[in-house]
């Protein structure tokens, strides 16, 4: 039991609370028609990333042209 404690103890001051935001599933139309499907807790960000080019290979390649969900 001690054992146990000190483990969840070193967890207190961790990124834990980060593992409970939410997280999302989009899709992403591409500029070929395709569809991406991805997944973030940070949506904004995940978006931007994306049109800076330096997301996914797949987008990176075929470019998006909107957030469809």
């Amino acid at each position: 039991m001690r054992r146990f404690l000190g483990i969840r103890n070193q967890y207190k001051h961790s990124s834990i609370p980060d593992l409970m935001q939410p997280w999302y599933v989009y899709i992403l139309e591409c500029y070929d028609e395709s569809l991406y499907t991805g997944i973030t807790n940070d949506i904004d960000k995940r978006m931007q990333t994306h049109k800076a080019g330096k997301g996914s290979k797949y987008v990176r390649a075929k470019g998006f042209r909107e957030l469809l969900h």
